[in-house]
Order: C-alpha cells, then sequence, then structure tokens
C-alpha cells in the first residue's frame, strides 16, 4: 500500500548523495507508523515528517519555520531535542519562533530576536 514515506523516497531521488531515508525514519520516530495513513500520524509525528523531507538532502543549512506550533509539551521537548542532534552532525539549523524563546535559545548556538524590524 503506497504510504506517506514515499515523498522521502521520491525527495530522495531529487539529490546526487541523499541521506537514507530509511533512517531518517528510524532516527524521527517515524518506522513504526510506515504503513499507517498521513491522516492517521499525531501533530509531533507530522512536524517530524516535515523535518525528515528537509534534510534527506543533506543540506548545510535548513530553515524550520514554526516549528513546534501545535504540538503538545512532550512532543514539543522531543522535536528541540532531535533538533540538537541534526546540529551536532554538521547542519546549520536556522529557526524561526515566535512563541517559546526561552526554549529555542537552548536549541541553538546563536539567537537573537527581531522585533519591529530591528535586532
Amino acid at each position: 500500500m503506497p504510504g506517506w514515506w514515499e515523498a522521502l523516497d521520491l525527495y530522495a531521488a531529487f539529490y546526487r548523495r541523499p541521506a537514507d531515508w530509511r533512517l531518517l525514519l528510524e532516527e524521527w520516530g517515524l518506522a513504526a507508523k510506515r504503513n499507517a495513513a498521513f491522516a492517521d500520524l499525531s501533530g509531533g509525528q507530522r512536524q517530524r515528517l516535515f523535518i525528515a523531507l528537509s534534510l534527506v538532502g543533506q543540506p548545510e543549512m535548513v530553515f524550520l519555520d514554526e516549528l513546534t506550533t501545535g504540538l503538545d509539551p512532550q512532543a514539543r521537548r522531543a522535536t528541540w531535542e532531535l533538533v540538537k542532534q541534526v546540529r551536532a552532525k554538521g547542519t546549520t539549523v536556522m529557526l524561526n519562533v515566535l512563541a517559546k524563546l526561552g526554549v529555542s535559545s537552548r536549541a541553538a548556538a546563536t539567537s537573537a530576536a527581531l522585533k519591529q524590524g530591528l535586532l
């Protein structure tokens, strides 16, 4: 049965040296849900899928927008830990976060706040 994981397989085909999307499924805690319908994924699982899609090309830099919006506290903490792991592998992570700045700054090497166009 076709599934949402096919998006990872498709994205991998766009790159000369993609990450192994099967390993991304494991790393991001999605392997057990591989045969589930996309509609059956929780908000946290969907967010992790979107992050995995952004990483399949092994980018030097990834932009993540409102990463934890709509996630419960446990899923939010798990997501921040995964972001730390991405950084530890050498990928620069640019976060756009409107709320929870304290938590996001703990996940970041450098942080800045922009308010009314001023840094």
